[in-house]
């Protein structure tokens, strides 16, 4: 893949955690809407002249599982800050540090997202949970989460970004801890994630600990 030499920007598009029964029972079309979303959101508010006027280009990263190895479907996304406008000229955001403001990309992506899920359901490809339309009436409303990084031209930052996410493993051994009890059943594991429902605004995650007991060969 060649890089571009223009500054990138790191953005999440994260799906309600409402949607995580239904993602598992459709996942090669729900996958696929979550990363299509993100793709159509950015397409469309960069196109707008008040936001940007041209077309970035984007890679992206679909991980469904968190730090804390829980079901978390979520979007990793290198976008351009910047694009092509339709005569073939470079155009830069009219925003200093984003594309579009942080509300309307959350509902771009929301909105992107469940015209495509609709289109499928109407399709009869999807299958369906209990309560579904109540469940779908109610993320709707929801203002779903797509954390927005800075943009930077620091190339040794973007390549550690795609190394990281796209080469991750699930989980590293720096992260695991065993603690051995005095009976096999007292042992346990600690593992550390980052805890990003805490995290405040212009810090990192802080650090926490899930306990899971270890898998022992009988």
């Amino acid at each position: 893949m060649k890089m571009l030499n223009v500054p990138y920007m790191h953005s999440v598009f994260t799906t309600p955690h409402e949607l995580n029964k239904l993602m598992r029972l459709n996942e090669r079309i729900m996958y696929n809407i979550t990363i299509r979303a993100a793709w159509a959101a950015v397409k469309k508010l960069s196109a707008d002249p008040e936001n940007m006027g041209g077309l970035p280009g984007m890679v992206t990263v679909l991980h469904t599982f968190g730090s804390d190895m829980k079901y978390h479907v979520h979007v990793h996304a290198l976008i351009t800050f910047g694009g092509v406008d339709e005569n073939g000229n470079w155009v830069w955001p009219k925003h200093k540090k984003r594309i579009a403001k942080y509300r309307a990309i959350c509902k771009a992506y929301r909105k992107c997202f469940m015209d495509m899920l609709y289109a499928e359901l109407r399709k009869g490809d999807i299958t369906a949970i209990e309560g579904l339309a109540e469940l779908l009436e109610t993320i709707e409303k929801k203002r779903w989460n797509v954390r927005n990084g800075y943009p930077t031209t620091d190339t040794t930052i973007i390549e550690r970004y795609l190394a990281r996410y796209i080469n991750r493993i699930a989980i590293s051994k720096s992260r695991l801890q065993y603690l051995k009890g005095k009976e096999k059943n007292d042992s346990i594991v600690h593992v550390t994630y980052k805890d990003y429902t805490n995290q405040k605004d212009g810090q990192a995650a802080p650090l926490e600990l899930a306990k899971v007991e270890p898998l022992v060969a009988i």
